[in-house]
């Protein structure tokens, strides 16, 4: 163990920099200094979308005082601010695929009771096309699943949901650009499911759209309610 983690030292996702070694045991994934950086979604948030609100007296964000969401409510763990920028872009593009473990304990921490709440039966990963899960090779919300299955004993189901065409990236576009964007991307496996309740995971959350289509197609095949949740929460409309 000594000789492992002096070759693979753990190193902060946030600045990069080696942890201090910690007794066995200790999930401490972030510098102390970097996590005091990241920003955590805390009350009030939005009832909906679970997006931070800073005036106590509303409900719901911008966003969803606009658009009427397909899925049920969602919850997500912090703000898309750059600290936290910096460690998702490596996680889903510098192949650090560890940080799934550090971001499922993160959501876990904060929000395993609303899973427990909401009865949730499966945990379903946004699916990437093919072509880019090839490119990439692997699902970064898919990865965070796993992860969080194994904290929440949850099961995961990596085939329901399929994106069966290629997407532009969300960030460019607008909200009908982004509702056209999905038109009909996703698909179930299946005509019928055995679950009512799921959740639907991905790493960024910006405006719903991603989940409002998923949800479009699991409500297809007879799931009820729709949650999601999202290691990141951006700005919207």
């Amino acid at each position: 163990m000594k000789l492992t983690s002096l070759l693979y030292p753990r190193c902060c996702p946030v600045c990069e920099r080696v942890l201090p070694e910690h007794p066995v045991g200790s999930k401490e994934w972030v510098c102390r200094p970097c996590n005091e950086k990241l920003s955590y979604i805390v009350s009030p948030r939005c009832m909906i979308c679970g997006k931070q609100l800073y005036q106590k007296e509303h409900e719901y964000c911008a966003d969803c005082q606009k658009i009427p969401h397909v899925f049920t409510q969602g919850i997500g763990v912090f703000g898309y601010d750059e600290a936290i920028q910096h460690a998702m872009y490596r996680f889903k593009y510098e192949d650090e695929r560890h940080y799934a473990q550090f971001f499922a304990e993160a959501l876990y921490t904060r929000y395993g009771y609303r899973l427990s709440d909401w009865g949730v039966e499966v945990l379903l990963p946004v699916p990437l096309y093919p072509l880019k899960f090839f490119t990439r090779g692997y699902n970064q919300a898919e990865l965070i699943c796993q992860a969080l299955s194994q904290i929440s004993q949850i099961p995961v189901d990596s085939t329901l949901l399929c994106r069966v065409r290629p997407t532009k990236p969300m960030k460019d576009l607008n909200d009908e650009e982004r509702a056209k964007n999905l038109e009909n991307a996703f698909q179930c496996s299946a005509n019928k499911v055995k679950y009512k309740r799921v959740l639907v995971m991905d790493d960024i959350y910006t405006t719903g759209a991603t989940m409002d289509a998923c949800a479009r197609a699991l409500k297809a095949v007879g799931v009820e309610k729709i949650y999601c949740a999202s290691i990141c929460i951006g700005n919207g409309y």
